[in-house]
């Protein structure tokens, strides 16, 4: 018997991405707070205060829809439904692929062009969200993958 089992360890990882969406989400809030005081104009005279705010609002819209995808997850794991945990694990894959694609497309562009629009440090650092998301995700994906091994976690 360890003292992790997948079980628990989705719960941590639920838990944790819960927190971090909430967290997104009021960032995304003050970031907007920020744009429409003007204080975002006063210090970038090229600021693009449309663009930003809209940025804000995506950002927000993106948060709260995690949140709730979380939140399913976790009633998923809490309740052995693995229905609720399926809608997790298909958009993490989606995000995963369309996440790899954004980030190879940046990049290439950033090769064709002379402009340093997309940093290699940025790219770095994309590729290390998506490594940390598939490091999230393989834990809950052995749950669907298995329901038996579940269902005996969570009777032990």
């Amino acid at each position: 018997m360890s003292c992790f089992t997948v079980r628990c360890w989705s719960l941590l990882l639920a838990w944790f991405a819960l927190i971090l969406t909430i967290l997104g989400s009021v960032l995304a809030v003050l970031y907007l707070h920020y744009v429409a005081s003007g204080t975002a104009y006063s210090i970038n005279v090229f600021a693009d205060i449309g663009w930003m705010m809209v940025k804000a609002v995506f950002s927000f819209i993106a948060c709260v829809i995690c949140s709730i995808i979380c939140i399913l997850l976790l009633v998923g794991i809490y309740q052995n439904r693995l229905r609720s945990m399926a809608v997790y694990i298909h958009i993490t894959i989606s995000a995963i692929v369309v996440g790899t694609i954004g980030v190879i497309i940046l990049f290439i562009m950033e090769l064709a062009m002379d402009k340093r629009r997309f940093s290699i440090m940025e790219g770095v650092l994309c590729f290390l969200g998506v490594a940390f998301e598939i490091l999230i995700f393989t834990p809950i994906y052995i749950i669907l993958a298995d329901p038996d091994h579940f269902a005996s976690a969570r009777n032990q």
